[in-house]
């Protein structure tokens, strides 16, 4: 965001950071599921391999979920890449063991992704639907 150095909108932003600043009631993740992606897209950095996210680093996000758990109202991830839905398998396994972990705490869960769309057919987008994503 582009605004000019005197404008009062710089005092109201620096107000609402200070406002969050300290709010730890909510928690918030960006998951990588795949550095890979489905395009060569030229101006992209990311690796092309799949490079999909491991059984090991699944269970250290839940972990940390199950940490804050006691302490937040609501959780939010977004999921991101490369391409996450190179990632599909484990986007949606975390998905439903971040939902079971929330709702059994009555934690709001919601979710996002980051997506070139190429890979969103009918069958996913019900599925990312079905997990509040």
């Amino acid at each position: 965001m582009l605004i000019p150095d005197d404008a009062d909108e710089i005092a109201r932003l620096a107000q609402r950071y200070q406002a969050s600043r300290h709010e730890r009631s909510q928690f918030a993740l960006t998951i990588v599921t795949s550095l890979g992606c489905n395009f060569d897209c030229p101006y992209c950095f990311e690796a092309k391999q799949p490079s999909i996210l491991k059984a090991d680093v699944e269970q250290a996000v839940l972990q940390v979920l199950d940490d804050q758990l006691p302490k937040i109202h609501s959780f939010h991830v977004t999921w991101f890449g490369g391409e996450p839905l190179v990632g599909k398998q484990p986007l949606l396994a975390l998905s439903d063991a971040f939902i079971e972990r929330c709702d059994g705490a009555g934690i709001e869960y919601s979710a996002d992704i980051t997506t070139n769309g190429y890979l969103l057919d009918e069958g996913t987008c019900a599925q990312l639907r079905d997990r509040k994503g």
